[in-house]
């Protein structure tokens, strides 16, 4: 199976705006529908992900799924058509061409009052179901059998999209997209910015008080408002109640790891740890290099790729 469409972009937007069937899909993918549809209802391949965990700073672990071959061929292809089409709302600034936590961070700084909140089990809770309902609207509007076989391609056997996926980036952001304009709408009526790094969601505002249709901030209790929890719980998310802060701006205020006090800053540990996977890279090289990082991950060196992780950390417009 070629790894690349070979179509022409036009042409590729021509194939998107008249899927309907999964002969459609196949098409679109330049693969054979029987090919297709061994790959997605065969014994072996939805079922034969990776599975492995990361440990967040917060010593927790995060669950990456990393797809087998045919799959993960078949969600680049998907990811490069869909983003011919797709745009990000303002708002977005995670998985987005150009974007980064730096320009997320950008739009917080120098504020009186910021919220950072956090979306629970964000990828795991998008499921096949919501992915076809979001591809047979707008900007796809695809057919229903063509949603449902492409929503297939992008989510685990179990229905889940997985996190370590292609495609689940532009396919959560697409999710999300009746999420981020309520949200919007809702920071814009209490003169608050609103903003959204994948799971990682952010307002701010310079008014002197921290509008409590938002969050009320009674000492060191953060209650957040019964509208911005009915705005999440109406998109089917759930908030992370362990990850909400309120930062004044009397104190070190951080968006996505980014200082926002006066201007965006990273704190030293950050070009630390590029500055030391540079050092072992150039030392004593690359596959070292890869398998001593995959070592303080605690995970196999074969899922690691340091190359992608330190150019995600120095080019802000790194594609995801």
């Amino acid at each position: 199976m070629k790894t690349q469409l070979e179509t022409s972009d036009e042409e590729i937007k021509q194939k998107i705006a008249s899927l309907t069937t999964r002969a459609d899909v196949a098409n679109l993918l330049e693969i054979e529908d029987g090919l297709l549809r061994t790959i997605l209802y065969g014994i072996k391949e939805r079922k034969n992900y990776s599975t492995f965990e990361i440990q967040k700073k917060s010593k927790k672990t995060r669950i990456i799924n990393k797809p087998p071959k045919n799959i993960a061929i078949l969600q680049s292809k998907l990811h490069h058509a869909l983003s011919l089409i797709y745009k990000p709302k303002k708002c977005v600034h995670g998985f987005v061409r150009k974007k980064s936590i730096v320009s997320n961070a950008q739009n917080h700084c120098r504020r009186r009052h910021l919220l950072n909140i956090d979306l629970k089990d964000f990828f795991p809770s998008i499921h096949v179901g919501r992915v076809k309902g979001a591809l047979q609207k707008g900007p796809y509007t695809m057919g229903e059998k063509a949603a449902e076989v492409v929503a297939q391609i992008c989510c685990l056997d179990s229905g889940q999209l997985p996190q370590g996926g292609p495609t689940s980036p532009i396919i959560s952001n697409l999710v999300c997209r009746r999420l981020d304009s309520q949200l919007m709408e809702f920071a814009k009526k209490v003169k608050c910015h609103y903003s959204r790094y994948a799971d990682d969601i952010t307002f701010s505002t310079f008014q002197t008080k921290f509008p409590q249709r938002i969050a009320k901030i009674i000492e060191d209790e953060i209650i957040l408002g019964e509208e911005l929890i009915a705005i999440v719980h109406n998109g089917t998310f759930e908030v992370n109640l362990e990850k909400v802060k309120y930062i004044q701006r009397d104190l070190r205020q951080e968006v996505t790891g980014i200082t926002v006090n006066e201007f965006p800053n990273i704190k030293r540990q950050f070009i630390l740890s590029i500055s030391s996977g540079l050092y072992a890279w150039d030392n004593f090289g690359y596959k070292a290099a890869n398998k001593n990082y995959a070592r303080k991950l605690g995970i196999d060196e074969s899922c690691v790729n340091l190359y992608n992780v330190l150019k995600g950390r120095i080019a802000p417009d790194f594609p995801y």
